[in-house]
């Protein structure tokens, strides 16, 4: 599947529509709460079973946050705005969502670092205290960490396409 996500055949409607645009902020809130529950599991389970948990959280937490953008990729009109977005955010801002957008369309969590620097190469960690992805900007991340940033920077991206659409309406 391609990384935008489109049904092979769909084609992309001409404008964000409202309903593009309140899907995307369902997405929103529901990678909300799963960063939610990753932080509470992170805090608070037992090291046995910790990491298997906070996968599957950071899992649906990523799944929902790129719901969001593809959600309003479904218009022609997204790809200027996005440009546009994109070209307002520093190299290293570019760097970290493209990095973010590729570990669920990748869907491989292969290089994990702990808290002690230790590598565990694989998609699952049983057993180890946390989640932490090796970031190629800043060498380690903790997986809520990871989400939160991913979910501010969609939510900046929902922000400039509700702002277009009201500048377009009163114009």
């Amino acid at each position: 599947m391609s990384a935008r996500r489109r049904r092979r055949g769909q084609k992309r409607v001409k404008a964000i529509s409202a309903a593009h645009l309140a899907r995307a902020e369902k997405k929103l809130r529901q990678a909300r709460f799963f960063v939610d529950r990753l932080q509470e599991e992170a805090a608070t389970s037992a090291a046995a079973r910790a990491a298997e948990v906070q996968e599957y959280y950071f899992s649906a937490c990523l799944s929902a946050a790129q719901s969001v953008f593809y959600a309003l990729d479904q218009s022609t009109e997204f790809r200027a705005v996005e440009r546009a977005w994109r070209a307002a955010r520093s190299d290293a801002e570019r760097a970290e969502f493209n990095w973010m957008m590729a570990l669920r369309d990748d869907d491989d969590l292969v290089a994990h670092v702990n808290p002690d620097d230790t590598g565990v190469a694989g998609a699952v960690l049983r057993g180890a205290l946390g989640v932490y992805l090796r970031d190629d900007q800043s060498g380690k991340a903790e997986a809520p960490t990871v989400c939160e940033k991913f979910i501010d920077h969609l939510a900046a991206l929902v922000e400039t396409v509700k702002a277009r659409r009201g500048a377009q309406s009163t114009g």
